[in-house]
């Protein structure tokens, strides 16, 4: 009969009866109101009941546990009642489980992980989790994965740590989501612990291994390379889920666990990222999931779905390629249009790989066009943007098109604007088409277009590889159609006018129509411009170039630049008045402003010697010689000249100068003269103003040697040779309005071949999927390939960073390699990175010892005396040219690549460069402040890159170093950086893991104090790791069989331009590797690995034999699989 009544008890409690009557009134009277002000009147009269009762004394803990639900309606229906927080943390104290739980669960729904109340709950927390009932220790586990942050999980790690062992599978599942909070917490603590989380994999409770699934994924994707031993492992369980190993109570539809099947394929599509042996043990088990979860139910589809995901992510294999292009052509045949977006999001995905697969869908890609839902229709315009190729850019480009004229969405605009100029960029057919569609897309973006779109239209029409004897060369054609275009819509959006006036001042004397016709057509877009400045000096900028090459300026012309001279804008007065100096002697504005001079770069005399003359005729004539005026301030003389410093206490002189100058000789006055004023005092009373002295910053005397003091860097620096046929970025004139960036590349045309046409005639939807599948057939990229085709100038690809944990250690050489012996193939490389070596004992750079602490010294400009902070006007050096000093000296003697821009145009300059030293390569980050303030609070700089790749960072000036970084990601802080001044991010790189290569970037943010972050991706290939190995036939011989055979790579090149093997001279330098010995029509070729010191470089070998019709077979031996594919794919990529 007792257990029956605890029975009863417990049933009553469980439904709600144990709550008084007040507590069923306030729920029906919220349920009942009609409006938020009825609810809101409610919730306040409540708040002010619970104020009083929670106040009583004497209240008891169950009726305390009625009025923390209560508080819990309260909040959850938006009002605070933070009176009653400190109630629920007592009531987590009660021995009484229901008590107990309803004090956790208003915790958990009212506090946060930094809430200030969270410490009085830590205690309770910890004496919970020792509790020998399961009950208590499961609900201070929930209570840890929500409330517990990075401070506080030291103290709770112990006794969680001792739970995973714990007899109950409940609480074990739980200490797994622990755990894996933790591990996003503070993933340095947890580190040494995660064998351990391993372990759960193989817990006998099926609920506990589902569990472990979630930290396991989270470590395979922070570091796949260090947790491969799972592979077989997670195949197995697999396997074993697929088999119906498992209890039926984990069944969901006759499907055996799903959930944990899709959770396993996700890790294994990491795992076998990349890495063929990994693979290899998948495909089996990936081929029978496929099979048996195509059962026709929406969690089937699921399944198969992941399984299409994991084979596009694994290493390629044919078969599994194929049946995943089986399973997605089920989805895009189905009329469940959530199946179709899934075939059409696994279609993008596969056409990446192997693009044949998407042309047996030509018909059902066209009806998800015309679809009427537009999530299927933006879904199969990614597929368009990821298949286009030269053959069917027209097509597609019309469709991007169409769909942008539709389409409302701002997002949705601006993103299609983004990939319709990439798309023309790089797949344009020739010049006229694409002159006429950036016009398309400057019309109908509008604000959307960025800046930069504009600028890569201008330097392809100012590039220097046009043929100015052709008629129709694109500036012509860009002539003509700006003139065709502006005579017909003198309105139209800002980006698209700033192009034709740039264009038609450059080069409007290229067009058939006079200089005076241009100009009217110029002046009417001016009368229709808004007020705003910025574009009225870009058309007043084309005008004065216009004017200088015309005989006459009509009188219409001059009145409306006359009218200007009033304008209110300060630089569109000034441009109006040198408009109107400049026409009064046309030769002098022909030299100003001389024809088709853009981007060439000017000799600038500074010291003004063409003025020489004159001055020596008008010293002749008896005027004033020049005296250097001196600024005095509160530490000394500053000599504005530049000359001697005199150390004399003063301040700021806010008087008239004195009259203390030689005057002219004058004939003396005679007596009839005496009435005349004496003005040796004179003519204005002299003004007596007190001022505060100004302070001036002044660097120390003497600066450090840049190799002074040893710390904690240790090794050298970076190789990244610039591409072939780069140009290295040209100053542009400060005086030009006009400034984009300097002259891209132009676009290669390729011409599609000719097809006989057949019969019947195809109708309208066979025609457009003809046009838009050009290419995709015989001329589909092999997915076992790297060559596509198309040239590395014309791709313009960001890899995806991922933050990675510590790898594993190299290996160490099989042989010695002396680093001294100069390279054969890139001798000044070498030997400039001796005397590097020699400078220290371990890769020859210390970092920390490379920077000179005195700050800069203040940039200021003198007017009258007056001291005025530097404005944007002034001009400063930017990127390189604001270096340090004695950085750059110490950098002069290192072979460097070309410095390239990165950003500007915002509040930062910022360009790199990178230095190739013996043992790791230096990346060199210049940051200018050109905001036109100052940087009070400096900025931040994070780095990061992808795994198998270190990071070490130092800057001038000194940063601040953030704690618990791990080498793949890092972040500094410079604690100041005034306007004008440059700040230099030293980035020492090298490879950490052999075995994660691949395609690598490093991701850069900058975050300027009260400003914009920027974010730069700087890409890095396998030639900045690599270096030149010289040695000899005998050596290489010893070596390749030293090295291990299972990691060889063999590929080869079917169509390469390369016939004679003698090419590979050129080919070696251009990878930076050795070019051992040419054989016959064979090559061997030997590189090492660049890991931080020249004493565990990793040696890697290649051997090419080069066959006729341009077949090239390549065969690559190192200690690690990843490092040999890179080496081959490497070379063939410099065959095609």
């Amino acid at each position: 009969r007792l257990s029956a009544d605890r029975g009863e008890t417990g049933k009553r409690k469980m439904s709600g009866a144990h709550l008084s009557k007040n507590f069923f009134e306030l729920i029906k009277n919220i349920g009942e109101s009609r409006s938020k002000q009825e609810e809101d009147r409610i919730i306040l009269g409540e708040m002010r009941t619970l104020k009083v009762k929670m106040k009583e004394k004497g209240v008891t803990s169950a009726k305390m546990k009625e009025l923390c639900i209560r508080m819990i309606y309260v909040e959850m229906l938006g009002h605070e009642a933070s009176f009653g927080y400190i109630n629920a943390i007592n009531l987590c104290c009660q021995k009484n489980l229901i008590q107990k739980r309803v004090g956790y669960l208003a915790s958990c729904l009212c506090l946060h992980k930094d809430h200030d109340l969270m410490l009085l709950l830590i205690s309770t927390i910890q004496k919970d989790l020792a509790s020998d009932n399961f009950l208590e220790v499961s609900m201070a586990l929930t209570v840890v994965c929500r409330l517990i942050n990075a401070e506080t999980t030291p103290v709770v790690l112990p006794p969680v740590l001792k739970l995973l062992g714990h007899s109950n599978p409940f609480v074990r599942k739980k200490a797994v989501g622990a755990m894996n909070r933790f591990l996003e917490l503070s993933p340095e603590l947890v580190e040494s612990h995660l064998p351990k989380c391993k372990k759960m994999l193989y817990d006998k409770d099926p609920s506990v291994m589902g569990a472990s699934l979630i930290i396991i994924e989270n470590m395979v994707r922070s570091s796949p390379n260090a947790h491969k031993d799972l592979t077989k492992n997670l195949v197995s369980i697999l396997k074993q889920v697929t088999e119906h190993c498992l209890s039926r109570d984990y069944n969901y539809h006759n499907v055996p666990s799903p959930w944990i099947q899709l959770k396993l394929l996700r890790i294994l599509g990491v795992l076998g990222d990349g890495d063929r042996d990994a693979s290899a043990s998948i495909y089996p088990v990936l081929k029978e999931v496929m099979k048996r979860a195509d059962i026709g139910i929406n969690v089937g589809y699921a399944i198969v779905y992941e399984c299409v995901r994991t084979a596009i992510s694994i290493f390629p294999d044919k078969d599994i390629l194929q049946d995943a292009a089986n399973s997605i052509s089920r989805f895009l045949k189905s009329e469940n249009h959530n199946l179709k977006y899934l075939g059409i999001n696994a279609l993008a995905s596969i056409v990446q790989i192997d693009a044949k697969h998407a042309v047996k869908h030509q018909l059902t890609v066209i009806d998800c066009l015309e679809d009427p839902d537009d999530t299927l229709r933006r879904k199969t315009l990614d597929l368009l943007y990821s298949m286009t190729n030269p053959q069917n850019v027209r097509v597609i480009m019309q469709k991007l098109m169409n769909f942008l004229n539709t389409t409302v969405d701002p997002f949705l605009r601006s993103e299609l604007v983004s990939r319709i100029t990439q798309i023309a960029e790089k797949y344009a057919p020739d010049n006229e088409w694409y002159i006429r569609t950036m016009n398309v897309v400057f019309e109908r973006g509008g604000d959307l277009v960025r800046p930069e779109m504009a600028h890569n239209l201008m330097n392809l029409i100012a590039s220097e590889d046009i043929d100015t004897t052709d008629p129709q060369n694109i500036r012509v054609l860009a002539v003509d159609t700006y003139v065709d275009l502006l005579s017909k819509k003198p309105t139209m959006p800002d980006i698209l006018l700033r192009v034709v006036a740039w264009v038609l001042g450059e080069y409007g004397h290229l067009c058939k129509e006079d200089t005076e016709t241009l100009m009217s057509l110029l002046c009417d877009a001016l009368e229709h411009l808004p007020p705003a400045p910025e574009m009225k000096l870009w058309i007043l900028t084309a005008l004065l170039k216009l004017a200088s090459r015309s005989k006459t300026i009509p009188a219409e012309i001059k009145k409306v630049i006359t009218h200007y001279e009033s304008s209110v804008h300060v630089a569109i007065q000034q441009k109006a008045y040198e408009f109107m100096e400049l026409i009064k002697k046309i030769p002098t504005a022909k030299a100003a402003l001389p024809v088709d001079r853009f981007g060439a770069e000017e000799k600038i005399d500074g010291d003004l010697s063409f003025l020489q003359k004159y001055v020596d005729q008008a010293l002749a004539a008896g005027a004033l010689a020049y005296k250097p005026r001196t600024l005095s301030t509160e530490f000394g003389r500053v000599s504005i000249s530049g000359g001697n410093d005199k150390k004399k206490k003063s301040s700021l002189q806010f008087q008239a100068y004195p009259r203390d100058r030689d005057d002219p000789a004058e004939p003396e006055f005679k007596a009839s003269q005496a009435n005349v004023p004496d003005l040796s005092a004179g003519l204005y009373p002299t003004l007596e103003t007190k001022s505060e002295p100004v302070k001036k910053r002044t660097s120390s005397k003497k600066e450090e040697d840049f190799f002074a003091s040893s710390g904690p860097w240790g090794a050298e620096g970076f190789n990244a040779t610039p591409k072939a046929g780069a140009k290295p970025s040209s100053t542009i004139p400060k005086d030009s309005v006009f400034a984009p960036t300097p002259p891209g590349v132009q676009p290669e045309i390729i011409k599609k071949p000719k097809t006989s046409s057949y019969s019947p005639k195809p109708d309208k939807r066979e025609q457009l999927a003809a046009g838009i599948f050009a290419g995709l057939g015989e001329t589909a990229s092999n997915p076992y390939s790297t060559n596509t085709g198309i040239s590395s100038s014309q791709r313009q690809t960001r890899s995806p960073v991922k933050q990675t944990s510590k790898p594993a250690v190299t290996s160490q050489l099989l042989f010695e390699v002396d680093d001294s012996t100069p390279s054969q193939t890139n001798t000044s490389m070498a030997s400039s990175s001796g005397e590097a070596t020699k400078k220290s004992t371990v890769g020859g750079f210390d970092l920390n010892a490379l920077f000179d602490d005195d700050p800069p010294e203040d940039k200021t400009v003198t007017t009258g005396g007056f001291l005025i902070a530097e404005e944007k006007s002034v001009s400063y050096p930017r990127g390189k040219a604001g270096m340090n000093e004695t950085l750059r000296k110490q950098l002069s003697g290192q072979p460097t690549g070309a410095e390239s821009i990165a950003s500007e145009g915002g509040e930062c300059y910022i360009s790199y460069q990178k230095v190739y030293l013996p043992a790791q390569t230096l990346l060199t980050v210049f940051v200018t402040n050109t905001s036109g303030r100052n940087f009070s609070g400096g900025f931040t700089a994070s780095l990061k890159t992808k795994e198998g790749l270190f990071l070490r960072c130092d800057s001038s000036p000194k940063a601040t170093l953030n704690a618990k970084q791990n080498l793949h990601y890092q972040t500094m802080s410079i604690h100041s950086l005034n306007s004008g001044e440059t700040a230099t991010l030293m980035v020492g790189l090298f490879c950490g893991d052999p075995s994660a290569l691949g395609n690598n970037s490093i991701q850069v943010r900058i975050q300027p104090s009260g400003g914009q972050p920027i974010d730069l991706v700087l890409p890095v290939d396998l030639k900045d790791v690599l270096r030149p190995l010289p040695m000899n036939v005998s050596q290489y011989g010893g070596t390749w069989k030293k090295l291990p055979a299972s990691k060889e790579v063999k590929d080869r090149v079917t169509s390469s331009a390369i016939t004679n093997v003698s090419s590979f001279k050129d080919i070696a330098a251009a990878c930076n590797i050795s070019l051992v010995k040419i054989i016959k029509q064979e090559c061997i070729l030997s590189a090492k690995l660049v890991t931080g010191g020249q004493k565990n470089m990793i040696p890697c070998l290649l051997h090419a034999k080069v066959r006729s019709a341009g077949q090239i077979i390549f065969m690559s031996r190192s200690s690690f699989t990843p490092l040999s594919a890179a080496m081959v794919a490497m070379a063939k990529s410099a065959c095609n």
